[in-house]
């Protein structure tokens, strides 16, 4: 269990990275410190809280509808992995091949 735990951390802190980079994507670079910080707001610290909780439920061993903390967290990772997806294909603008400077200039104009 240890290193499964520990491959668990490693990747979970790994992904804060790329969070951060895909949610400020959609913002002018001059405003992306403050994009970064909103988003970690609405949906970081909120999901922090909601998700222990979430998983507790649906793996308490009397009441809960799965049974093991184990199959709650699977259930809950695996149902969450196509809205992400597809949150990030709609949501997320390509900037391949833009020019970001003007882009800014054209917003601060």
């Amino acid at each position: 269990m240890l290193p499964v735990l520990c491959l668990a951390i490693f990747f979970g802190l790994g992904s804060v990275a790329v969070t951060s980079a895909f949610a400020t994507e959609p913002f002018p670079t001059y405003v992306r410190s403050r994009a970064a910080a909103w988003c970690r707001n609405a949906f970081e610290i909120p999901g922090g809280i909601v998700a222990p909780l979430v998983v507790g439920i649906l793996g308490d061993h009397v009441t809960g509808p799965i049974g093991s903390i184990g199959d709650a967290m699977s259930l809950t990772t695996v149902a969450l992995i196509v809205p992400t997806i597809w949150i990030a294909w709609r949501s997320v603008p390509e900037t391949k091949d833009a020019n970001l400077v003007a882009m800014d200039e054209a917003v601060t104009a």
